[in-house]
């Protein structure tokens, strides 16, 4: 089975990177030259993922929603989720479940990234 959904959690706030994330959220800042979350949309469209949801919390919203605009740079349809408060990752989850519906999804940890950590 094809899995053509994805919720990608971004809404952590990188407390253990400062002061690298007083100006952008964890999820752009680079590894090997390009933002993480870069590398985490190019892997998960080449995986066939065609629909993602970012899961952000409100103070990296529009960093985020500047950098990835609608995804037509993966091949990819995407959409901002808000997580306010933040509440651990199952909550973040959640965030993703009006999106997700009752299909198949890939869960991704937005500061993580298969090939820039293989």
């Amino acid at each position: 089975m094809q899995i053509k959904k994805a919720i990608i959690l971004c809404a952590g706030q990188g407390t253990r990177l400062r002061p690298l994330t007083y100006s952008r959220p964890k999820a752009l800042l680079p590894v090997a030259g390009r933002p993480v979350l870069d590398w985490i949309l190019a892997d998960i469209a080449a995986a066939g993922v065609e629909l993602a949801c970012i899961v952000v919390s409100p103070n990296c919203q529009q960093a985020i929603a500047d950098y990835v605009g609608g995804g037509e740079r993966w091949g990819l349809s995407l959409e901002l989720a808000i997580q306010d408060p933040p509440l651990g990752l199952a909550h973040a989850t959640a965030m993703g479940r009006d999106f997700a519906g009752d299909d198949p999804f890939l869960l991704y940890l937005g500061d993580r990234s298969l090939r820039g950590w293989r």
